[in-house]
C-alpha cells in the first residue's frame, strides 16, 4: 500500500459529517415507507371526496360538466337522483339502451342504494324483454325471442352486480330468485337463491318455504323433503299463532314421504293425518 492510499484510509471522518451520513441512512430506509403511507392517505382523501364513486374516464365521459362539478362537490346522491329521472324518461319512451346507460351511472354513483339495482334490473329483465317480445317492428319470431333473452340477461347482470355491492340484503337474492323462476324457467336455480335469501336476517319468514316449493317443481324431491323436515323441526315447539304455516309443511312432508316410499319407521308422520285436508 502506498503512502497516499494509507493516508486516505487512516484519515478519520470529520465529526461534522458523521450526523449527515446517519441522517442519509435513516432517510434512505424511511423513504419507501413514507411514499406508501402518503399514497394511502391520498387514496383515503379521494374516497372521502368522491364518496366512493369510481372516478374513471368512462364516468367522466358520460357525465355532463355540471354533473361532474356536483359530484366533485360532494353531491353524489343528488346527481344520482337526477340521473335516475333520466331512467324513468327512457322507460316511458321505451328507449332501453338509454335506460341501461343511466342505470349503470346511477348504480355506480350510489352502489349501496338497493332500489336502484332492483328497479334497474326489473326495467331490463321485465319491461325491456316484454317490449322486445311484442315488438311489431320485428316480424321474425326467433329474433323477438333472441332480443327478449338479451334484455333478460342484461337485467340479470344488474341484479348480480347489485348483489355484489349489497351481499347482506335479502332483496337482491330474491330478485335473482324471481328472475330464475319467472324469466329463465329454472326452478332449481331459483331455489338456490331463495334459500340464500331466506338465510338473511331481514328476510320475511314465509320465504323459508320457497326453496322447497321450487325443488319440488324441479323434480328434486329428496332435497325438498329434507328442507321440509328441517322446517318442521325448526318450528316444532313454536307457538301456533306464529305465521309459519305448519299445516303446509306437514302436507308436503306427508306427500313426499308417500312419493319417495320412505319406510314407516323413518317417517316424520308414520300415522295418517286426522285432518281431512292433510290425508296423504
Amino acid at each position: 500500500m502506498n503512502l497516499l492510499s494509507r493516508s486516505v484510509t487512516e484519515r478519520p471522518l470529520p465529526i461534522w459529517r458523521r450526523p449527515l451520513i446517519i441522517v442519509g441512512l435513516v432517510l434512505g430506509i424511511w423513504a419507501p415507507f413514507k411514499v406508501a403511507w402518503e399514497k394511502h392517505i391520498d387514496e383515503e382523501i379521494m374516497q372521502v371526496r368522491y364518496h366512493g364513486a369510481e372516478l374513471n374516464r368512462d364516468l367522466r365521459d358520460q357525465l355532463s360538466q355540471n354533473a361532474m362539478i356536483g359530484l366533485l362537490g360532494g353531491f353524489r346522491g343528488v346527481i344520482a337522483d337526477l340521473i335516475w329521472l333520466a331512467v324513468t324518461d327512457a322507460w316511458t319512451e321505451q328507449d332501453w339502451y338509454a335506460a341501461e346507460k343511466n342505470i349503470e351511472l346511477a348504480t355506480t354513483l350510489q352502489p349501496r342504494f338497493v332500489p336502484f339495482w332492483e328497479l334497474g334490473g326489473w326495467h331490463l329483465a321485465w319491461n325491456a324483454s316484454v317490449d322486445a317480445r311484442n315488438d311489431p317492428l320485428l316480424p321474425d319470431q326467433e329474433e323477438r325471442k333472441r332480443r327478449e333473452q338479451f334484455w333478460i340477461q342484461r337485467g340479470k347482470k344488474i341484479f348480480e352486480r347489485g348483489l355484489e355491492a349489497n351481499p347482506e340484503t335479502f332483496s337482491m337474492y330474491r330478485q335473482l330468485a324471481d328472475l330464475y323462476d319467472q324469466k329463465l324457467d329454472d326452478p332449481a336455480g331459483a331455489a338456490d337463491y331463495y334459500l340464500l335469501a331466506s338465510e338473511m336476517p331481514d328476510s320475511p319468514l314465509f320465504l323459508e318455504r320457497f326453496p322447497a316449493y321450487k325443488w319440488e317443481q324441479a323434480g328434486m324431491d329428496e332435497r325438498a323433503y329434507d328442507h321440509w323436515k328441517m322446517l318442521w323441526n325448526r318450528h316444532l315447539d313454536s307457538p301456533d299463532e306464529r305465521p309459519i304455516a305448519k299445516d303446509k309443511i306437514e302436507e308436503h312432508i306427508r306427500k313426499l314421504e308417500k312419493k319417495l316410499n320412505v319406510p314407516t319407521e323413518k317417517r316424520v308422520f308414520p300415522k295418517p293425518s286426522s285432518s281431512p285436508s292433510l290425508k296423504p
